[in-house]
């Protein structure tokens, strides 16, 4: 996360579909953690392993990446690598449509 690091401190960071393809999630959240001033936040979108693609849901882990099962382990990552404050959001499937997405953002207070 040296970009990162150039550019901090970060008021905000929004990435959408980005944490499966994270081999140490903690690692890597805990370096955006550290990026972002205090009161910053993280903004992650992302979709559980039922609600992705069925291709994805093969291919993903074959090329190790990582997909999550549940709300709770997204949840558990943000909490180990530092943030509070974390809000958790579900949206509802549009129509047409057979699965929502999810958002997760922290707070960093450091």
């Amino acid at each position: 996360m040296s970009a990162l690091s150039a550019v901090a401190p970060i008021d905000l960071i929004v990435a959408v579909h980005l944490l499966y393809f994270w081999h140490q999630p903690g690692d890597e959240l805990a370096s955006i953690r550290a990026s972002l001033r205090p009161s910053g936040n993280l903004a992650i979108g992302y979709r559980l392993r039922k609600d992705m693609p069925r291709a994805s849901q093969r291919q993903f882990p074959a090329e190790g990446h990582r997909l999550y099962d549940s709300d709770e382990e997204v949840v558990t990552l943000f909490h180990e690598a530092g943030f509070e404050d974390i809000q958790h959001t579900r949206q509802e499937p549009a129509p047409g449509q057979s699965a929502g997405g999810r958002l997760i953002i922290g707070t960093s207070h450091e």
